[in-house]
């Protein structure tokens, strides 16, 4: 299997949940661990790495954001610029990486937060 439908079972495997993957669908999750709320908390938490991820991400494009409710809708420009910094430099040795907002943008976000956001981006590629 090839493709995004398989990537949708690679994290909650690496997590210790059982998954299945048939030839012709998305990756079934079977048996979750996630069974309460202290759970999700570890999930959240967790560093996972599996043999089937490096076998997956090998060529890849990894997409990455800043989270739209976070600094860029309430913060300062000093504060978008900054994270913007912080997700550009721990991705500047992947290889066809593209840093985005998630895919939406609040209409109340601050232009100037969005413009601190794009000089961080178009300073770190110059």
């Amino acid at each position: 299997m090839v493709g995004m439908g398989l990537i949708g079972g690679i994290i909650p495997e690496a997590l210790g949940c059982k998954v299945n993957y048939p030839e012709d669908a998305f990756p079934v999750i079977e048996q979750t661990i996630v069974k309460s709320l202290t759970d999700v908390d570890k999930v959240a938490r967790a560093k996972v790495h599996t043999h089937r991820m490096d076998r997956f991400l090998k060529g890849i494009c990894i997409f990455d954001n800043l989270n739209p409710n976070g600094s860029l809708l309430i913060g300062t420009p000093d504060e978008v610029a900054q994270e913007t910094r912080v997700h550009l430099e721990r991705a500047k040795s992947m290889t066809g990486y593209i840093f985005s907002t998630s895919g939406t943008t609040s209409p109340n976000t601050p232009r100037a937060n969005f413009e601190a956001m794009n000089r961080e981006v178009l300073r770190f590629n110059s």
